[in-house]
Formats: structure tokens, C-alpha cells, sequence
């Protein structure tokens, strides 16, 4: 019945969000190709590059860039953040909540090179960033242990300037993903309310008429942070 946004304090809650002004200028980061040998547990993710293969079509603006497999390091992530309004990461995420600050984007590299860890993101400064969207797994947890649902990458990106941040509470299958990404980003852009815009893309699903896009397991994993 509402839409839902989450902050870290109410004098965040009162912040006005950033106003849409232009068209937004997205950075797209799929599949990063990471060091097997340092991360033998984490596979490769087809279903995260088509999914950004098909928010391309959304975002027209010739400034968009997209870095996927070898391209998708944390120099290059780091300085095209810098132009972005808008991000989405599709890949996969390590959250530490013993410290949460070591929580890290897995990015392309050899060994630690491969980490954008979420105090290296919280030391970066990024006014000009709206949204990022973060398509892994457990990128926006729930208050389950010390850490809480703000220490980490959500955290790390809101203290970076970041407006708002839609992540995961729990693992995310990249297989599932893209439906919701796709009707999120589609409302996003014509309404400029991210926390509508993801209410509206979870209760289309809902209402699916395909029993598989009703499940949770699709929809209810995602929940939105910020102003």
C-alpha cells in the first residue's frame, strides 16, 4: 500500500532527494571478470551481463559506460563513478558483518587489486551520483547482527553522496534478477522516485500472470535506502 525508504537517521529521512535535472548519465558494470584463484567459491554470472545488455536500451546518453569481464576494475569503476547520476553494479557482492568496512564489490584484478571495499567507497565523493543500484547479493541486509542494515556498501556509498541506494537483503540469483531491475529502472526513469518506482516493478510481479515472477524469491529481496 506504501512505498518504503529506509535511513540510517531522521536527519537523513528530511533531506530532500536530489532533483532529476537533464538526462541521467549511467554507469553499467556487469560480470566483472575477478580473480578466480583468490575467489574459488563465487562463479561467473551470465545472467548479470544480459541484464545490463538490456538496461543499455534505457539509458541512450552517449556519455553512458559500460565496463564488463577484464574492463570492470576498481581504477576504472572509480573514475567513471566520478560522472555517473546513475549506477548499477550487477555482480557479486561480499558482506562482512563482524567488519563491515571490509565489505567489498568484486571487481575485475588479481587478488585484493579485484575489491572495491565499502571504506574505500565511503572516502570517495560523488555529488553527482542519484542512485545506485546494487544487483548482488546481500548488499542492503537487514538488522541481524552488529553491523545493522547501514554499515557497509549501502552505507560506504550513501556517506559518499550518493541519494539513494536500492540493495538486497539476502542472496540474490542472477538468473531472477533482471525482471525486476528492468521494471524498476523503467519507472525510475519516467517518475524520478526511486522508492516508488521499486514498490511499482515489485507489485507488477506480484501480479504476474506468470506463477515463477510472483515468488519472493524474485521480488521481495530488494528494498530501497536513502533520500
Amino acid at each position: 500500500d506504501h512505498s518504503l525508504r529506509f535511513a540510517s537517521s531522521l536527519a537523513d529521512a528530511s533531506r530532500p532527494a536530489p532533483a532529476r535535472t537533464g538526462e541521467d548519465t549511467a554507469l553499467l558494470i556487469a560480470d566483472p571478470a575477478f580473480d578466480a584463484l583468490h575467489s574459488p567459491e563465487l562463479p561467473r554470472l551470465r545472467g548479470a551481463r544480459a541484464e545490463v545488455e538490456a538496461l543499455r536500451a534505457l539509458y541512450p546518453n552517449p556519455r553512458n559506460v559500460v565496463l564488463s569481464g577484464t574492463g570492470a576494475t576498481r581504477a576504472a569503476v572509480a573514475a567513471d563513478a566520478q560522472r555517473a547520476t546513475v549506477i548499477h553494479y550487477a555482480g557479486h557482492a561480499v558482506f562482512n558483518d563482524a567488519v563491515p568496512g571490509q565489505s567489498y564489490l568484486v571487481l575485475a584484478g588479481s587478488g585484493v587489486t579485484g575489491e572495491l571495499s565499502a571504506d574505500s567507497i565511503s572516502k570517495m565523493h560523488l555529488p553527482r551520483l542519484r542512485l545506485v543500484v546494487l544487483s548482488a547479493c546481500r548488499t542492503l541486509p537487514s538488522r541481524g547482527g552488529r553491523s545493522g542494515g547501514f554499515a557497509g556498501l549501502s552505507g560506504a556509498l550513501l556517506a559518499a553522496g550518493a541519494g539513494g541506494v536500492v540493495g538486497s537483503v539476502w542472496n540474490v540469483d542472477d538468473s531472477l534478477a533482471q525482471p525486476l531491475m528492468l521494471d524498476f529502472h523503467r519507472k525510475y526513469l519516467r517518475s524520478g522516485n526511486a522508492a516508488e518506482a521499486l514498490r511499482e516493478a515489485q507489485l507488477s510481479l506480484l501480479r504476474s500472470r506468470d506463477l515463477a515472477m510472483r515468488s519472493p524469491a524474485v521480488w521481495a529481496g530488494f528494498r530501497y535506502a536513502g533520500r
